[in-house]
């Protein structure tokens, strides 16, 4: 996926004077630990073999851009990428900036989030589809985010227990 997205950065998105950041694939824990956070979901008790279908994100990176119009060109060009002619096409778009619904955000931190399906083009996994995630994001929220970030792991566990 990261070498995918870093060829198709290059080609097709290098024009935007954007940042691509490559992200490893989640690991196995926290894997098991989101599932767990899909326990239920909308209300809904959610069977255990089904939770990983919530897991939209193992795979991904971030195009971080300085510019509105940055933003939207990038993702225009991805929208219109087709599995066939570039091994990727956008499945879902999640958008922060919006104020409606189930995408209200009341916190300052606004992305875009697009769920894209990615096709392996080379190797022993040729042909297998995958799902990853593309974060548009503005560097004024990316900084935001990495600020945020940091509590978060704190919330979640990742340093081990506090002292207190």
């Amino acid at each position: 996926f990261c070498t995918a997205m870093s060829k198709i950065f290059v080609t097709e998105l290098a024009h935007v004077s954007a940042t691509l950041h490559l992200a490893p694939p989640k690991g196995l824990a926290r894997m098991l630990e989101k599932c767990g956070e899909y326990a239920h979901v909308d209300g809904q008790d959610v069977p255990v073999a089904k939770r990983a279908a919530y897991l939209l994100d193992t795979l991904r990176c971030t195009v971080e851009c300085q510019q509105a119009w940055q933003l939207t060109m990038s993702l225009e060009r991805v929208r219109a990428m087709s599995l066939q002619e570039d091994g990727l096409q956008m499945v879902q778009l999640k958008n922060g900036f919006s104020m409606k619904g189930k995408d209200q955000n009341p916190s300052m931190y606004r992305d875009v989030k697009a769920t894209v399906m990615f096709q392996v083009p080379s190797g022993p996994a040729k042909g297998l589809k995958l799902l990853g995630e593309i974060i548009f994001i503005m560097t004024e929220f990316k900084r935001l985010k990495d600020y945020m970030h940091l509590f978060y792991e704190i919330k979640r566990g990742d340093f081990g227990e506090l002292v207190s």
